[in-house]
């Protein structure tokens, strides 16, 4: 898969399902607002609704947003419906400060000292 078709592929599952912004940022398990930007209806009328994810970290929202069967936060190996090698090279491009990073890793391996 492309970037592009993993992106489209992302954004899809995320309008499929009705995610917002507080889904990815909330607790599981917490009311959501479903629309945020209304300061004039009271929150005892808004109808609040559940969060969307069941997990609580970013990269098991991610594992249950793209699993290709039923999600499972028992399982660590979901199958995902988008190959992982795709997805890795759409993060390093598209989501991650590749900079910041490869100095990172630049710095933890030259002070590892070698075993003798």
């Amino acid at each position: 898969m492309t970037n592009e078709q993993v992106e489209k592929l992302i954004w899809k599952e995320i309008r499929k399902r009705d995610i917002t912004i507080h889904d990815m940022i909330g607790l599981p398990g917490r009311g959501v607002d479903p629309n945020p930007e209304d300061g004039i209806t009271p929150r005892c009328e808004k109808g609040i609704r559940s969060n969307r994810f069941q997990a609580f970290m970013g990269c098991d929202r991610m594992k249950e947003l793209l699993c290709a069967g039923e999600y499972s936060e028992w399982d660590d190996y979901l199958p995902l419906k988008i190959p992982a090698q795709d997805l890795f090279r759409f993060w390093w491009n598209r989501c991650v400060a590749q900079e910041m990073c490869s100095m990172r890793c630049l710095r933890t391996s030259m002070s590892i000292s070698p075993r003798g």
